[in-house]
């Protein structure tokens, strides 16, 4: 044939009338939000009649695309892409292959079943609409802050990003077992850690973010950020959600803010019990909602707003890790730092790691709550700051907290158990312990510190080898700082 083919097997074909193949006709080039990433998606149908040739029954289609309309002209595979043939009449394309340029040409050639191509389709120019579409400002605050990314832009290393940073951002992830860990590259539905050596906007361009799907492995800690819209986010399963807050690094006050929405370009702590999968729907706000405790106050450490109040401790807030070489203030409580303690026991710790002046709105609190430092009581309804140095503190309510250090049995006498109350002025060393009558220290029922407030051991009659000693007369001594108590009790049968 005129290609000099010279049909041996019978299945190699010749120009027939009605050959070579259409070529097709691109309809749409467009961007396409696929898992987290975007991808660039070229559509085309192929023109071929019914009557000619094959009908475009088995044909197959070449793309191929560059930078520039006249590159295509030339076909040299060094300066354009030629992706491998393909049999559908859609194909997916990386963002990536927009480079140098938001414009990209494509074209294609269509390949019957024989192998004969047609000529190319008509060109088609694609603008990547990153270039100039979607843009937002994030604004960076001196010192460190909490971002995540507003839009999807065409490059993700930090540096592209955000060009004045001036190290690696931070992220953290209770997947990672690390704790905090540096992020080269960024990724939507993260949240970073950004140090900026001064104030400034800076605006990001790139694609509309209309979701995200995250899935998180390990119960912890988290930082998370949302979409282009102001939204809400969703955790499946929902219990998996150990607070219905998230809490956002404010750069204006350097504390934590709770939150319920997400803000674009904003980071967020957010804290699961377990593995879960969290969820962004786009322009869909889910606020959880939330259970007052019986009673709450607010005390202000600093520029920390720390909420301590009566009831359930179910409705306690951790306090996520601080920021990168910062301390802040806390609530304290069975080991957990927390930024909202709701205590059963009318009774708080706040954690000072530096020098810090507390205040607090005296007219919003009860009558006989006391702060109790190193200098004695302070009402906190009738003063509303102070300055204390670096260490622990307590909250309490005064009734709760005994005028005196006093020592108590009941039943007394008792022929199986007594209760021995102590009542405890303020933190101290204590030891409560058994003697017979002879003088002889029989058992211990406390040795170590002792927290202000009323205390109650049980004395079951027996020795500290757990040997049941015989009725008489006994007595509690109780040791607390510099006061001792002895206190006589009965045993009897």
């Amino acid at each position: 044939d005129n290609f000099d083919l010279e049909n041996t097997s019978g299945i190699q074909k010749t120009f027939d009338d009605g050959m070579p193949p259409y070529p097709v006709r691109i309809d749409t080039v467009y961007p396409e939000f696929i898992t987290g990433e975007m991808f660039i998606v070229i559509e085309w149908s192929d023109t071929t009649p019914y009557d000619y040739g094959t009908g475009g029954v088995g044909n197959s289609y070449r793309v191929e695309h560059s930078a520039d309309e006249s590159w295509l002209c030339i076909g040299d595979p060094d300066i354009i892409d030629i992706e491998p043939p393909t049999y559908n009449h859609r194909l997916v394309l990386p963002r990536t292959i927009i480079v140098g340029s938001p414009h990209r040409f494509f074209h294609i050639a269509t390949i019957d079943p024989w192998g004969n191509e047609s000529a190319y389709s008509e060109p088609y120019e694609y603008v990547d609409s990153s270039w100039s579409a979607d843009s937002m400002v994030v604004h960076l605050y001196y010192g460190w802050n909490m971002v995540g990314l507003p839009v999807l832009p065409r490059s993700l290393q930090y540096r592209d990003v955000f060009p004045s940073a001036p190290s690696e951002p931070l992220s953290y992830s209770a997947d990672s077992g690390l704790g905090y860990f540096v992020a080269d590259n960024m990724q939507i539905g993260y949240g970073y850690w950004i140090y900026s050596p001064g104030d400034m906007d800076v605006q990001i361009l790139g694609y509309h973010i209309p979701y995200i799907n995250r899935s998180f492995t390990n119960p912890g800690w988290y930082i998370v950020s949302g979409i282009t819209d102001t939204t809400g986010f969703s955790i499946t399963p929902p219990d998996s959600l150990a607070m219905t807050n998230l809490l956002w690094f404010n750069p204006t006050t350097e504390a934590y803010d709770l939150s319920t929405e997400l803000f674009p370009g904003r980071g967020y702590w957010l804290l699961a019990n377990g593995g879960c999968q969290y969820d962004v729907p786009g322009g869909a706000l889910k606020i959880y909602s939330d259970v007052e405790p019986e009673w709450f106050g607010t005390i202000t450490a600093g520029n920390q707003k720390l909420i301590f109040g009566i009831g359930s401790d179910k409705l306690d807030l951790m306090m996520p890790p601080s920021p990168p070489e910062t301390k802040i203030p806390s609530l304290v409580s069975d080991g957990r730092n927390l930024i909202r303690d709701i205590s059963e026991n009318n009774e708080w710790t706040i954690n000072l790691p530096e020098k810090t002046e507390l205040s607090w709105v005296s007219d919003d609190m009860p009558s006989g709550l006391v702060l109790i430092t190193n200098d004695g009581r302070i009402p906190m309804n009738s003063m509303d700051k102070i300055v204390l140095p670096a260490g622990e503190y307590k909250i309490v309510l005064k009734n709760s907290v005994p005028e005196r250090f006093t020592v108590s049995a009941h039943p007394n006498p008792f022929n199986s158990s007594t209760s021995i109350r102590v009542s405890a002025p303020s933190d101290g060393y204590a030891t409560i312990s058994i003697y017979s009558i002879d003088g002889k220290q029989i058992e211990t029922l406390w040795k170590g510190n002792l927290s202000a407030g009323e205390h109650t051991y049980v004395w079951d009659g027996k020795n500290a080898n757990g040997s049941q000693v015989s009725a008489g007369i006994y007595f509690v001594r109780t040791r607390f700082g510099d006061s001792v108590s002895t206190l006589r009790i009965l045993f009897i049968k």
